[in-house]
Protein backbone atom coordinates (compact mmCIF):
# COMPACT_ATOMS: atom_id res chain seq x y z
CA UNK A 1 0.00 0.00 0.00
CA UNK A 2 2.97 2.33 0.57
CA UNK A 3 3.94 2.23 -3.13
CA UNK A 4 0.36 3.06 -4.07
CA UNK A 5 0.18 6.01 -1.67
CA UNK A 6 3.56 7.35 -2.76
CA UNK A 7 2.64 7.03 -6.44
CA UNK A 8 -0.69 8.77 -5.96
CA UNK A 9 0.78 11.55 -3.83
CA UNK A 10 3.29 12.30 -6.58
CA UNK A 11 0.64 12.07 -9.32
CA UNK A 12 -1.85 14.32 -7.56
CA UNK A 13 0.74 17.00 -6.83
CA UNK A 14 0.33 18.23 -10.41
CA UNK A 15 -2.69 18.71 -12.65
CA UNK A 16 -4.27 15.25 -12.73
CA UNK A 17 -7.26 13.46 -14.16
CA UNK A 18 -8.72 10.17 -12.99
CA UNK A 19 -10.26 8.03 -15.71
CA UNK A 20 -12.46 5.25 -14.41
CA UNK A 21 -13.25 2.32 -16.65
CA UNK A 22 -15.77 -0.43 -16.10
CA UNK A 23 -19.30 -1.71 -16.40
CA UNK A 24 -21.73 -1.14 -13.52
CA UNK A 25 -23.79 -4.13 -14.64
CA UNK A 26 -20.92 -6.62 -14.26
CA UNK A 27 -20.54 -6.53 -10.49
CA UNK A 28 -16.91 -5.77 -9.57
CA UNK A 29 -16.16 -4.47 -13.04
CA UNK A 30 -17.93 -1.34 -11.80
CA UNK A 31 -15.10 -0.57 -9.34
CA UNK A 32 -13.74 2.31 -11.43
CA UNK A 33 -17.08 4.11 -11.86
CA UNK A 34 -17.83 3.54 -8.16
CA UNK A 35 -14.55 5.26 -7.27
CA UNK A 36 -15.51 8.34 -9.28
CA UNK A 37 -18.80 8.54 -7.38
CA UNK A 38 -16.97 8.34 -4.03
CA UNK A 39 -14.47 11.02 -5.05
CA UNK A 40 -16.90 13.72 -6.19
CA UNK A 41 -16.06 16.85 -4.22
CA UNK A 42 -13.11 15.21 -2.45
CA UNK A 43 -10.24 15.80 -4.89
CA UNK A 44 -8.92 18.52 -7.15
CA UNK A 45 -8.29 15.95 -9.88
CA UNK A 46 -10.68 15.93 -12.83
CA UNK A 47 -12.98 12.89 -12.58
CA UNK A 48 -14.01 11.06 -15.73
CA UNK A 49 -16.28 8.02 -15.79
CA UNK A 50 -15.27 6.26 -18.98
CA UNK A 51 -17.59 3.31 -18.45
CA UNK A 52 -17.09 0.48 -20.94
CA UNK A 53 -15.69 2.77 -23.60
CA UNK A 54 -13.09 5.05 -21.99
CA UNK A 55 -11.73 5.81 -25.46
CA UNK A 56 -14.89 7.86 -26.08
CA UNK A 57 -13.58 10.38 -23.52
CA UNK A 58 -10.26 10.97 -25.30
CA UNK A 59 -11.04 14.51 -26.47
CA UNK A 60 -12.29 15.49 -23.03
CA UNK A 61 -8.96 14.31 -21.62
CA UNK A 62 -7.01 16.20 -24.28
CA UNK A 63 -8.98 19.38 -23.54
CA UNK A 64 -8.22 19.01 -19.82
CA UNK A 65 -4.52 18.56 -20.65
CA UNK A 66 -3.55 16.84 -17.39
CA UNK A 67 0.08 16.26 -16.50
CA UNK A 68 -0.93 12.88 -15.06
CA UNK A 69 -3.72 10.52 -16.06
CA UNK A 70 -4.65 7.89 -13.48
CA UNK A 71 -6.64 5.04 -14.99
CA UNK A 72 -8.56 2.92 -12.50
CA UNK A 73 -10.18 -0.34 -13.50
CA UNK A 74 -10.99 -3.81 -12.26
CA UNK A 75 -8.15 -6.05 -13.43
CA UNK A 76 -7.54 -9.74 -12.97
CA UNK A 77 -4.01 -9.76 -11.60
CA UNK A 78 -4.16 -13.18 -9.91
CA UNK A 79 -4.37 -11.56 -6.47
CA UNK A 80 -6.81 -11.61 -3.59
CA UNK A 81 -10.17 -9.95 -4.33
CA UNK A 82 -10.07 -6.29 -3.41
CA UNK A 83 -6.30 -5.99 -3.67
CA UNK A 84 -5.20 -2.70 -5.23
CA UNK A 85 -2.04 -2.46 -7.31
CA UNK A 86 -0.15 0.01 -9.44
CA UNK A 87 0.40 -1.80 -12.72
CA UNK A 88 3.50 -0.93 -14.71
CA UNK A 89 2.65 0.19 -18.20
CA UNK A 90 4.76 -2.64 -19.59
CA UNK A 91 2.58 -5.11 -17.65
CA UNK A 92 -0.80 -3.71 -18.67
CA UNK A 93 -1.17 -6.27 -21.44
CA UNK A 94 -0.54 -9.05 -18.87
CA UNK A 95 -3.38 -7.92 -16.58
CA UNK A 96 -6.82 -8.87 -17.78
CA UNK A 97 -8.84 -5.66 -17.85
CA UNK A 98 -12.51 -6.23 -17.84
CA UNK A 99 -15.03 -5.22 -20.44
CA UNK A 100 -13.49 -2.72 -22.84
CA UNK A 101 -13.75 -2.91 -26.57
CA UNK A 102 -10.35 -1.30 -27.10
CA UNK A 103 -7.19 -2.13 -25.12
CA UNK A 104 -6.30 0.66 -22.70
CA UNK A 105 -2.80 0.90 -24.17
CA UNK A 106 -4.26 2.01 -27.53
CA UNK A 107 -5.98 4.87 -25.69
CA UNK A 108 -2.88 5.84 -23.72
CA UNK A 109 -0.58 5.64 -26.77
CA UNK A 110 -2.86 8.10 -28.59
CA UNK A 111 -3.07 10.42 -25.59
CA UNK A 112 0.71 10.44 -25.21
CA UNK A 113 1.09 11.51 -28.83
CA UNK A 114 -1.34 14.39 -28.23
CA UNK A 115 -0.14 15.36 -24.74
CA UNK A 116 3.63 15.11 -25.02
CA UNK A 117 4.53 15.08 -21.31
CA UNK A 118 1.60 12.98 -20.11
CA UNK A 119 2.35 10.55 -17.30
CA UNK A 120 -0.03 7.57 -17.16
CA UNK A 121 -0.58 5.48 -14.05
CA UNK A 122 -2.64 2.30 -14.17
CA UNK A 123 -4.33 1.18 -10.96
CA UNK A 124 -5.99 -2.20 -10.89
CA UNK A 125 -8.46 -3.53 -8.35
CA UNK A 126 -8.67 -7.30 -8.23
CA UNK A 127 -12.32 -8.33 -8.80
CA UNK A 128 -14.03 -11.24 -7.11
CA UNK A 129 -17.04 -11.42 -9.44
CA UNK A 130 -17.49 -9.87 -12.89
CA UNK A 131 -20.64 -11.77 -13.75
CA UNK A 132 -23.82 -9.97 -14.68
CA UNK A 133 -25.43 -8.15 -11.80
CA UNK A 134 -25.29 -4.88 -9.94
CA UNK A 135 -23.27 -3.93 -6.89
CA UNK A 136 -19.72 -4.57 -5.83
CA UNK A 137 -18.70 -7.53 -3.71
CA UNK A 138 -17.71 -6.60 -0.14
CA UNK A 139 -13.95 -6.96 -0.79
CA UNK A 140 -14.02 -4.70 -3.84
CA UNK A 141 -16.37 -2.21 -2.20
CA UNK A 142 -13.89 -1.86 0.68
CA UNK A 143 -11.01 -1.50 -1.79
CA UNK A 144 -12.82 1.32 -3.60
CA UNK A 145 -13.42 3.10 -0.28
CA UNK A 146 -9.73 2.68 0.71
CA UNK A 147 -8.60 4.05 -2.63
CA UNK A 148 -11.03 6.98 -2.37
CA UNK A 149 -9.65 7.75 1.09
CA UNK A 150 -6.08 7.72 -0.19
CA UNK A 151 -6.88 9.96 -3.17
CA UNK A 152 -9.16 12.25 -1.16
CA UNK A 153 -6.40 12.89 1.37
CA UNK A 154 -3.78 13.91 -1.18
Amino acid sequence: MQRLEKTLKSALASKAAILAAGNDFRRDDGAGPALVKFLKGKTAAALIDGGQTPENRVFEIIKLAPKTLIIVDAADMDRKPGEIAVIAESDVSNASFSSHMLPLTVLTDFLKRELKDLRVIFIGIQPADTGFGEGLTPAVSEAVKRLADIIGNK
